[in-house]
């Protein structure tokens, strides 16, 4: 990824006259996006469902055939290939979703990327690749939720701020299902498109839909013979001084690793995107085959959640968090279909958990902690993994992992990096987090995406900004 340009922050609009029709608008609109956002939260739910049981078997099965690795070579250049005849405009990923749900124009998120998204993921996974589920579960959302705003006959005139609403709800039903935490879904989608212009009639589908998407996708998961795993209830004695000033170092640490993790991901995709889709599949492949062999141990490849119980369990594993950085940045880089949230977990609960003896902290809230911070800071959403660590492990961890994550977010947005910086048209998240400590009440929109003349347009075919990457973004 290329660092973004910060958008500056601009002072809120006066009041608009026509604030009261508004008001009435949204008031009469209310019923009809609650009902959309609870078909679309069940939609989310059923197919997260579906896609953690799909994990499970294809990890079930790569583990009982150890022979497939050896073949990610010539099932990732398969994979791009199909993607980059086949895909189309769902080939941009989350990053499409993103910018649809902040805007609520242009053409509708292409259906066709719930199949991409479900069916790329599992085969990254099969063969070995180093990937997470967020951008799936993300991809998936945004694709049944524009399937349904088209239905209800949003995304004409006034009604594109109601599919945008849904779009809203589609990101929190398919972060707060895949994970199990509806709140964090829920702030989740919020902090990472509209954060610093929330409102109530975009904050209440999206709450409704991650709470009915975690209700029914725990019930689909379980009818399928699957469950969310186990997560340790962490205790806190006390917000310490001690404590309070490890997180923050625990958050330096993390936004430093994050930075790693995003200029190593950045110089592989801009390596990589020059290549055919062929190409660059069997050589993105193949130097996860030899990082693997590299590394001499099956627990790098997939999404190492062995590794990660081990290290909230005080068994933490250096060797293994660098091993997985690399392949992680490796496989989202080079094209393969995935996400980023459960790798850097493992990376950062091994980094809290190593680091948790001479920081004189409990081992459980380092790994905790560091963990959230990793991805908050790479991803820009604090609030929503403090939130998320919180539902997960108890409310115990709440003021530790704030600190660290903000922290973490600060420091990624020093270095000018994000996970989602490619977004056209929309302030990044590291400008989000400016105007959380700056206080100010929106960050502006840079570009016009209706505009053809517009660089950063996704509609654009000579859009430099995404040259020929052929696979989902995450």
């Amino acid at each position: 990824m290329d660092a973004v340009d910060e958008a500056p922050v601009v002072p809120p609009p006066d009041p608009s006259p026509c604030a009261p029709v508004a008001a009435v608008a949204v008031a009469r609109d209310a019923p009809v996006d609650v009902v959309g956002a609870a078909v679309v939260g069940a939609l989310c739910g059923v197919s997260s469902a579906v896609f953690l049981r799909g994990l499970d078997v294809v990890t079930a099965a790569r583990l009982a055939q150890p022979w497939l690795p050896w073949a990610l070579p010539a099932a990732a250049a398969a994979l791009l290939v199909v993607v980059g005849r086949w895909a189309g405009a769902a080939s941009r990923g989350t990053a499409l979703v993103l910018w649809r749900a902040a805007t609520g124009q242009g053409e509708p998120v292409p259906r066709r990327l719930w199949l991409f998204a479900l069916v790329g993921t599992c085969w990254t996974h099969l063969f070995g690749g180093s990937a997470g589920r967020e951008g799936t579960a993300l991809q998936m959302g945004g694709a049944v939720a524009d399937a349904v705003a088209a239905v209800g006959g949003a995304g004409r005139g006034r009604d594109d701020e109601r599919r945008r609403r849904l779009l809203l709800a589609g990101l929190a039903g398919g972060f707060g299902s895949v994970f199990g935490t509806p709140v964090a879904g829920a702030v989740f989608a919020l902090e990472v498109v509209v954060l610093g212009r929330v409102d109530v009639a975009r904050a209440l589908p999206a709450v409704v839909a991650a709470f009915v998407g975690d209700a029914v996708g725990g019930a689909a998961l379980h009818a399928l013979g699957g469950a969310h795993g186990a997560w340790p209830v962490v205790v806190v004695d006390a917000a310490s001084g001690r404590l309070l000033a490890a997180s923050v170092a625990l958050g330096a640490l993390a936004g430093v690793v994050a930075v790693v993790f995003l200029v190593l991901t950045a110089w592989v995709r801009a390596a990589s995107t020059r290549l055919s889709p062929a190409v660059r599949g069997a050589a993105v492949g193949l130097v996860i085959v030899v990082l693997w062999r590299c590394a001499g141990r099956d627990d790098v490849l997939g999404l190492s959640l062995p590794a990660l119980s081990a290290a909230l369990s005080g068994e933490p594993d250096a060797a293994l968090c660098v091993w997985k950085l690399v392949l992680t940045a490796v496989t989202v880089g080079g094209g393969l279909i995935g996400g980023e949230v459960t790798p850097l977990f493992v990376i950062g609960a091994g980094l809290g958990a190593s680091l948790a003896a001479p920081l004189q902290v409990p081992v459980d809230v380092a790994a905790v902690t560091a963990m959230a911070a990793v991805f908050g800071g790479a991803a820009g959403t604090p609030w929503a993994l403090s939130l998320m660590v919180v539902e997960l492990c108890g409310v115990g961890v709440l003021a530790p992992a704030l600190l660290a994550t903000f922290t973490a977010s600060w420091i990624v947005r020093a270095a000018g990096r994000s996970l989602y910086e490619r977004w056209p048209g929309v302030a990044s998240s590291a400008t989000a987090v400016a105007s959380i400590t700056s206080r100010s009440a929106t960050a502006s929109i840079t570009t016009d995406p209706t505009d053809p003349t517009d660089p950063t347009d996704p509609t654009d075919p000579t859009d430099p900004t995404d040259p020929t990457d052929p696979a989902p973004g995450r």
